[in-house]
């Protein structure tokens, strides 16, 4: 019994560790979206804060084992919708100008 307990508890602390490693990964390539758009346009930090967790978001989306293209298509434009809702219409235009591929990325796979 203590072994099955032992074994359990194993089990649980691996996967529990797997994740925070995932997450890790997740949370750093949303910091490197952030950071790849703060150098095209200036983000106050309130919208810094705001566009991470959108990227986050969307790198657990795309993380997901299942996805199928009906489903890539449909977070890229969520991400897109979201994106140019916390942005300013003089913002997106200045990104979409300045680097178009910077856009697309931000608002696909990025892969």
């Amino acid at each position: 019994m203590k072994k099955i307990i032992a074994l359990f508890v194993m089990l649980f602390a691996f996967s529990v560790g797997m994740n925070a490693q995932d997450r890790s990964k997740i949370e750093e390539a949303a910091r490197k979206d952030v950071g790849m758009l703060k150098e095209i346009i200036e983000l106050d930090k309130q919208t810094e804060d705001a566009l991470f967790w959108l990227f986050v978001k969307k790198h657990d989306a795309f993380a997901a084992p299942d996805l199928n293209e009906e489903r890539v298509k449909g977070i890229a434009q969520t991400i897109e919708a979201k994106l140019r809702a916390t942005l300013s219409d003089e913002k997106i235009e200045t990104l979409i100008k300045k680097d178009k591929n910077l856009f697309r990325q931000l608002v696909a796979n990025g892969k």
